[in-house]
């Protein structure tokens, strides 16, 4: 699984701070790494102070309160690249636990956000693209570096994950328990009982939610009519489609293409 995946861009700069400057107290509100070229400071984090020398990353998280302290006697110049944002369910779980990280600054890394600061205006989409690819290789490289480890995830029980196909599938079309469990070679309560245990939901329950998120992916991404995504999707009717969409998004379909087609 890609570790950046569900981060949407990255942003990057440096600044020189004189000797004794101090910046904050701030919320962190999102991931950063701090890099430290010359001089040096101290990040207090939730109450807890937090040396980064000259030559040194550091990590931070969200929702952290930091106040940042520069060094007393020399200029501190440093660099940051931020990972903007963060949706909802956080791919970045094993990150956000554990204690404070920090990482000898390495060359490939060096070079990467090198390269970062030193571009401050992207000709065009694709010299932007190869940028924000450099910021993620720059996380990859601390992540490598600071000892991360990145679960993968559990495979289902086979009978569940040949219904998961199933339903991924054929989901336009009218699909039972019954059926369901015919082809995975489960009694239908033996099924339903391990698909909840594995996935929260029953199998019917996660065949309408996967025919929701269609019908919004095809409102965002089509000009199609309610009347068509609900009978492509497998609904039952138009207003059986703006039903479900309403209980599950808070506004009906047409809203909901509405927002999104306005950039909100």
């Amino acid at each position: 699984m890609n570790i950046i995946e569900g981060i949407s861009g990255f942003t990057w700069g440096q600044i020189v701070y004189k000797p004794q400057s101090v910046f904050g107290p701030r919320i962190q509100r999102n991931y950063q790494l701090v890099l430290v070229h010359e001089g040096g400071l101290e990040i207090e984090i939730d109450g807890e102070g937090f040396p980064v020398g000259a030559g040194e990353v550091v990590l931070l998280r969200p929702g952290q309160v930091e106040t940042f302290r520069f060094s007393n006697d020399q200029n501190t110049h440093h660099s940051w690249v931020h990972a903007e944002r963060i949706p909802a369910k956080d791919p970045w779980s094993p990150v956000r636990a554990g204690p404070v990280r920090k990482i000898t600054l390495s060359e490939r890394m060096s070079f990467l956000i090198g390269q970062l600061v030193g571009e401050k205006d992207p000709r065009d989409r694709v010299e932007q693209t190869l940028l924000n690819r450099m910021a993620e290789a720059a996380f990859l490289e601390f992540f490598h570096l600071a000892g991360f480890v990145f679960e993968e995830p559990v495979p289902h029980h086979p009978a569940v994950e040949r219904s998961i196909d199933i339903i991924k599938t054929r989901y336009r079309k009218a699909l039972s328990l019954e059926e369901l469990a015919r082809e995975a070679g489960l009694s239908p309560q033996h099924l339903s009982r391990l698909f909840r245990a594995e996935t929260g939901l029953t199998p019917i329950r996660f065949l309408w939610r996967i025919r929701e998120e269609e019908g919004v992916r095809l409102l965002r991404e089509t000009g199609l009519t309610v009347s068509q995504i609900a009978e492509g999707c497998g609904f039952q009717n138009p207003f059986h489609f703006t039903r479900r969409i309403r209980q599950r998004y808070g506004e009906p379909p047409r809203s909901v293409r509405q927002r999104y087609w306005k950039g909100e």
